[in-house]
């Protein structure tokens, strides 16, 4: 597993990634919703894991090109 854990890796950014999109675009679809704030953008050392970049302020997966995208509507 220790071969594989750069691949887990990868792969949990891109699912965090997709449900993070999933989120804000729940949120603009919603007919009372005015905006909202993403507030996570950096892991917290104490466990908290969703953030879009870790706890050492490096991107995970969302580089600011690509987060550019991301926040974008669909």
């Amino acid at each position: 597993m220790a071969n594989d854990y750069p691949r887990y890796l990868q792969a949990s950014y891109e699912l965090q990634a997709m449900l993070l999109k999933e989120g804000m675009e729940t949120a603009r679809k919603h007919p009372k919703m005015a905006g909202f704030s993403m507030c996570a953008w950096n892991d917290i050392e104490w466990g908290v894991r969703w953030g879009i970049h870790d706890a050492f302020s490096r991107p995970k997966i969302l580089t600011p090109e690509r987060f550019r995208k991301f926040n974008s509507p669909t």
